[in-house]
């Protein structure tokens, strides 16, 4: 829809705050962004990667951001530029065993 890239910009801003990232965590909408990253859009996917990004750095430990663990890593191949949210991921020593 038209509506989906301001609204990804939104979460990639919200998300850089704990405030706003605490909300995306609590609504549940990060599952929602890493959809995205198996769009044909690539300015979709790079701001999917940007907002998930920014969500990694600012809580590196939320279940939501967790559980997109195994889904960036088989993205990896793909898009380097995950590689920055799984080094954010992992400075929480719960998310490196993953």
């Amino acid at each position: 829809s038209d509506l989906t890239e301001p609204a990804i910009r939104l979460v990639g801003v919200l998300s850089s705050s704990i405030s706003g990232a605490l909300l995306i965590d609590k609504w549940g909408i990060m599952k929602n962004v890493a959809n995205l990253l198996e769009s044909r859009n690539q300015n979709l996917v790079n701001l999917a990667i940007m907002a998930i990004t920014a969500m990694s750095a600012t809580l590196p430990y939320s279940d939501s951001i967790c559980e997109l663990i195994p889904l960036l890593f088989t993205s990896c191949n793909k898009y380097a530029n995950i590689l920055f949210c799984i080094s954010n991921l992992t400075t929480d020593p719960r998310n490196a065993v993953k």
